[in-house]
């Protein structure tokens, strides 16, 4: 786990998310070099413990639409 430039969170490891099915170009869209990209923005400590902080996009699904706030 690392955080990248913009805060976002960063995961790697057995049980994370492996890309969408039949779909390689948001599957590549969803990595940066083997990491998947959270959504989540946080901080790690020196001991290794995480912080989530909020979300990079918010989003907000009503019955007719989806509405996203990007932060």
């Amino acid at each position: 786990m690392k955080v990248a430039a913009d805060g976002e969170l960063l995961l790697r490891g057995p049980a994370v998310f492996g890309g969408y099915w039949n779909n390689p170009q948001a599957s590549a869209e969803a990595f940066d070099d083997g990491l998947f990209r959270s959504g989540d923005l946080g901080e790690i400590d020196a001991d290794g413990f995480v912080t989530i902080n909020g979300r990079k996009k918010e989003i907000i699904v009503t019955a007719g639409q989806s509405v996203e706030s990007n932060r």
